[in-house]
């Protein structure tokens, strides 16, 4: 009996892993998206002549499209883990090992989570080199 709730509490966890694992693809996406908006507004709107500095916005947004193309990428690479994983027979020893599109997913998720504080750092410096001779 033990070993049927086992089961069930796994499947929960999985089936919590993934919506978590979509849940964190979004809001990536919409945080790098967000702030390339709200920083070409920026440029277009409050600081359309930048005073200096320009190349700190250019760099954030250089870091932020980069940052959106791993998360789209990360999405490619996710949905061939969960394929090689629906085509893996084997055994639980099998199951909780990372296979190659796993690994390739956390790796391009983290690296969009450090882009996407870089590339906002970078767009606030800029806003700050910007605002400062409008006070």
């Amino acid at each position: 009996m033990s070993t049927d709730h086992e089961k069930l509490y796994l499947d929960l966890l999985l089936k919590a892993h993934h919506q978590a694992s979509q849940d964190f693809d979004k809001l990536l996406l919409t945080l790098a998206a967000g702030a390339l908006a709200l920083s070409i507004t920026f440029f277009d709107k409050i600081a359309p002549k930048p005073a200096r500095s320009i190349g700190w916005a250019f760099e954030g947004w250089a870091i932020l499209t980069l940052c959106l193309f791993l998360s789209l990428l990360s999405f490619a690479t996710s949905r061939a883990g969960l394929s090689r994983r629906i085509a893996q027979p084997g055994g639980d020893s099998e199951k909780h090992k990372l296979n190659g599109w796993e690994k390739a997913t956390t790796a391009l998720n983290l690296s969009a989570t450090v882009l996407l504080g870089a590339g906002i750092t970078f767009l606030i410096i800029f806003a700050r080199f910007n605002l400062r001779g409008r006070r």
